[in-house]
C-alpha cells in the first residue's frame, strides 16, 4: 500500500471491496463529500459513528507580524473545519 492514498486510490478499493462498479461507487463517493461539505458550509457537524467527528470552526481575527518587515498586521478571520477522532479509532490507532 502507497504511503499517500488520494480520492482514486479510495475509490478502487471501496468499489473492489463492495463489489460496485468504479462508476457507481464515483457517483456515491462524489455525493457523500458534496453533502459533508454542505453540512459543514452550513455550520454542522457531522458525525460519522466509529470514525469521528467533523467540527466547522471559526478562528477569530488576531494580531499578527509580517515575516519580511516584522511590521504588525491584522490577520482576519477565517473558517476551519477539524476531525475529532472516535475513542474507538484512537483506541485502535494507539495499540
Amino acid at each position: 500500500m502507497k504511503e499517500k492514498q488520494n480520492k482514486n486510490d479510495i475509490l478502487d478499493v471501496v468499489s473492489e471491496r463492495s463489489h460496485v462498479n468504479k462508476k457507481d461507487t464515483q457517483a456515491v463517493m462524489e455525493e457523500l463529500f458534496l453533502y459533508i461539505e454542505e453540512c459543514i458550509k452550513n455550520n454542522q457537524e457531522v458525525n460519522i459513528k466509529n470514525f469521528g467527528v467533523f467540527v466547522p470552526k471559526v478562528r477569530e481575527k488576531r494580531k499578527g507580524t509580517h515575516p519580511k518587515d516584522h511590521s504588525e498586521i491584522e490577520i482576519p478571520e477565517k473558517r476551519s473545519i477539524s476531525l475529532r477522532l472516535s475513542k474507538n479509532l484512537k483506541k485502535s490507532l494507539n495499540k
